[in-house]
């Protein structure tokens, strides 16, 4: 027989739901908030990160900024990525092209994201190449020495393409995270790459673009503690 709950259309209400994941992430904290049940409530672990600075090589002379979006810019997600994408494109391209910066790795989480930021620096003939979860091996070889021998300026990957193939990417003096990662120690990762600059005052840097949406991922690179300060 059907039961009462379901005629009722209150079936959510009496189902058990268990998510599990190995990062928080907001679209996972979305779908239990909105979409997950239950008359008896529901219980939510957090765990609390140390982050990912303690791994970066301590003889790496570095200078990591971190820069939050306005808040005010980013009321919804959706304003947020257009906050991301107006700073990228006022502020960090134009730095980049009026110090004609070679050697940079760009790391975009999305592919979305992706997308968008390559179209961009198309439309200004920016000396770049791109490596994504869905180039093929052999474009993946011919941008990896384009930019390690300094034919290309800029090299742009996706979070995915780090996460399925942790090549040793060479060559990299400058690192701009368009976002932050998901996964924690992948910024770790990737700061340890870098080499130093030749020249008497020339010095690896890294920047980091960070709105309020991305507090969980922010707390698995700094720390939980200097996050929420």
């Amino acid at each position: 027989r059907v039961r009462e709950a379901y005629l009722d259309d209150a079936q959510r209400c009496l189902r058990q739901t268990i998510l599990l994941s190995a990062i928080a992430t907001p679209d996972v904290n979305a779908l239990m908030a909105r979409h997950c049940f239950n008359v008896r409530g529901w219980l939510k672990s957090e765990e609390a990160h140390g982050g990912a600075l303690s791994l970066v090589l301590p003889q790496l002379h570095v200078r990591q900024t971190f820069v939050r979006l306005d808040v005010d810019k980013c009321k919804t997600i959706q304003d947020a990525d257009e906050a991301r994408f107006s700073f990228f494109e006022e502020r960090i391209f134009a730095r980049l092209n009026a110090l004609a910066q070679p050697h940079t790795l760009v790391f975009v989480p999305s592919y979305l994201d992706f997308v968008r930021v390559r179209n961009f620096l198309n439309s200004k003939e920016s000396s770049f190449v791109t490596c994504s979860e869905y180039s093929d091996v052999s474009d993946v070889a011919r941008s990896r020495q384009a930019f390690f021998h300094g034919d290309k300026d800029m090299l742009v990957i996706t979070e995915r393409f780090h996460f399925y193939f942790r090549f040793r990417l060479r060559g990299i003096q400058h690192i701009v995270f368009y976002g932050l990662p998901q996964v924690g120690s992948f910024y770790a990762e990737l700061v340890n790459l870098l080499m130093t600059p030749s020249g008497v005052d020339a010095t690896a840097s890294v920047q980091v673009v960070y709105s309020p949406q991305d507090l969980l991922a922010l707390e698995r690179v700094v720390g939980s503690g200097r996050a929420r300060q």
